[in-house]
């Protein structure tokens, strides 16, 4: 590789208007196939003076310093980097940064601060993969990877972040993040249901020697792992021999623990011995994170025992208290339960509440039936066709004929898109309300033009049923026979 080597020692001395004195400042560039790279090396330098020289050295004009603290001191020790690097570390360190150009090297403050989280880390992210890829074996290289694992759980991409835990695990044998490591990758995998992964990390770091700070919290989420593999007596079983060998006055601790034990007491359909469990965590001071989780534990008890009204209630305030990924679930138990124990009056302030809270839970059904038990119109337009066609199924069984013609024709114009099935359930429901209201012969024409609208023989048979029953029903049995035939 060509390349033209610039050496600069420049020596600093103080003069007669300049009382500090400056050590001495070594500036090296060379012009490669790859661009320009350079070596800086000064200690207590004026950072302006860095930055003028980088200018000089690769043929561009500095401005930018007018109006900024240019006597800001830095220390630097940079070999072999590239120009846009030995700039962002140089001016970084003092609060600015470069924006360059072919002729221009232009210093401004550093915009960070205003930067969204997102853009920010993938600028960490970035840096940590320069160093690592040119400091392969630094010793910093195994907390770059932990560093870079966090970025990535905050990203909420769980992959990339397990990828750099197995790597700092494979990369970095003897560091002592291993252990940490090795925990931190037991939640990605648990939340991708790789639980027989999970446990053998937790395995590991509970009995290693060198683990002790991480015993007790690896033997927690190994009693979590076990839970979620199916076995909650072993689960509860754990929690206690965890409790005798690491007892501890932590209210975090504790409640976390007791909310592992009521999950397996859930599991094992123990729901009193569950709600005791999540009493002992209130007598003591719920921590204020944990407030949903055991809310949710006593709603599920609630439910086991068979108090629906109690556990509306309960998930209703797992709703309040939440606004991620419990909401729409709580939302949707609390109103169906509140159905289930006839409190209409209740799903309409439940809805309300969704509503407030712009959840997107699925409440329609429950809604539009609390609204029907109460007397109160209902509105089919917001039901799916099909809850719309049960309800109008449901009309036709209570002989309510002209209520029906409303969400029939609503129906009839979404046909497109029914299933077949619910296509042959509209039209019967079509044909038996034309019957009640002007006729056999009326009728008959619903189930022809739907007749025609279905391709084979074969799909039609239950169309064609359809006509010979109501034939039968006015007691036309010779054309009945005909219509199982598909005349009619």
């Amino acid at each position: 590789m060509k390349a033209l080597l610039l050496c600069v020692p420049l020596f600093l001395a103080s003069g007669a208007d300049e009382p500090e004195t400056f050590g001495a400042l070594t500036v090296e560039v060379a012009a490669s196939d790859a661009g320009l790279r350079c070596t800086l090396r000064g200690t207590n330098i004026p950072v302006d003076r860095v930055v003028r020289e980088l200018a000089t050295r690769s043929g561009r004009e500095l401005t930018g310093f007018e109006g900024i603290a240019r006597a800001a001191l830095v220390t630097v020790d940079l070999v072999d980097r590239p120009l846009e690097e030995a700039l962002e570390v140089t001016l970084g360190s003092v609060g600015l940064r470069a924006e360059l150009r072919n002729d221009l090297v232009r210093v401004v403050p550093s915009t960070f601060q205003d930067r969204e989280p997102k853009e920010l880390r993938e600028l960490a992210t970035a840096s940590y993969l320069s160093a690592l890829q040119r400091f392969p074996e630094h010793p910093l290289g195994a907390s770059a990877r932990l560093s870079q694992a966090t970025i990535e759980e905050a990203r909420g991409n769980r992959s990339a972040a397990l990828e750099h835990l197995r790597a700092l695990i494979e990369s970095y044998r003897t560091s002592p993040l291993v252990h940490q490591a090795r925990l931190r990758a037991a939640a990605p995998l648990m939340a991708m249901e790789r639980h027989a992964e999970a446990a053998t990390d937790l395995r590991l770091v509970a009995a290693a020697s060198g683990a002790a700070p991480w015993h007790a919290e690896a033997r927690l989420e190994l009693a979590r792992t076990t839970l979620a593999l199916g076995n909650p007596e072993l689960c509860e079983a754990m929690i206690a021999t965890l409790e005798r060998s690491f007892p501890t006055a932590d209210r975090q601790v504790i409640a976390e623990r007791e909310l592992v034990r009521a999950e397996a007491f859930l599991q094992l359909e123990r729901w009193v011995d569950a709600l005791h469990a999540v009493e002992r965590c209130a007598s003591l001071g719920m921590p204020t994170t944990l407030e949903v989780p055991a809310m949710a534990v006593r709603a599920r008890a609630f439910e086991g025992l068979d108090m629906p009204k109690e556990a509306s209630r309960a998930w209703l305030i797992v709703a309040t208290l939440d606004s991620g990924e419990w909401q729409r679930t709580a939302f949707e138990r609390s109103a169906a339960l509140a159905l289930e124990s006839d409190e209409e009056v209740s799903v309409l302030f439940i809805a309300a509440a969704a509503t407030r809270a712009g959840s997107d839970a699925e409440l329609t059904k429950s809604v539009f039936e609390a609204r029907r038990r109460l007397g109160l119109p209902e509105d089919t337009a917001a039901l799916e066709p099909p809850l719309a066609l049960s309800y109008a199924e449901e009309l036709a069984n209570n002989e309510r004929w002209t209520e029906l013609s409303p969400t029939l024709d609503r129906l009839h114009e979404q046909r497109a898109q029914l299933s077949y099935e619910d296509f042959v359930r509209l039209a019967s429901v079509r044909a038996r309300q034309s019957f009640a209201l002007a006729g056999i012969d009326a009728a008959l024409g619903v189930l022809r033009d739907a007749r025609w609208e279905l391709e084979t023989s074969e799909a039609r048979q239950p169309i064609d049923q359809v006509a010979a029953e109501l034939l039968e029903l006015g007691r036309n049995f010779d054309r009945a026979v005909l219509a199982y035939e598909g005349v009619y």
